[in-house]
């Protein structure tokens, strides 16, 4: 339906009429709700996440996703999702220029504590620390 829609939108001489495009945020009928709800932000970032990973896009934006997402899957407990976020950010944070050292290092800690909190291996656990200790 979401395609024939558009579609349907597109042959009608929709697009581009301000009415039909519906509520702005800028007219008070945002789209983001106030207090949106974890599953909504989540799926926002993982789109935004897959649209950078499909275009190939590695710049500051991209650690700024990431890193956005990553936090905010910590601080309502989304293990699962954080890891994910969490190895492609030790790989961005690998390319010069594109994240701050202070990020480095928060990564860097946030890594050591999930390897802890999910029981990983002493041997994790210490080279995550030789990781962190090299970045210095």
């Amino acid at each position: 339906a979401g395609a024939a829609a558009v579609a349907a939108a597109v042959e009608g001489g929709c697009v581009g009429d301000k009415d039909a495009a519906g509520p702005s945020p800028k007219d008070g009928g945002g789209v983001v709700p106030d207090d949106p709800p974890y599953i909504w932000v989540w799926e926002q970032l993982k789109s935004i996440r897959q649209d950078l990973t499909v275009q190939h896009i590695r710049s500051k934006l991209t650690v700024a996703v990431y890193e956005y997402h990553a936090r905010h899957c910590l601080f309502n407990g989304d293990w699962g999702e954080f890891n994910q976020c969490q190895s492609v950010i030790h790989t961005l944070h690998e390319e010069p220029g594109i994240c701050t050292q202070e990020a480095r290092f928060e990564f860097a800690a946030y890594s050591i504590l999930y390897a802890v909190a999910t029981d990983q291996s002493v041997w994790e656990v210490s080279r995550r620390l030789r990781d962190l200790s090299s970045d210095a």
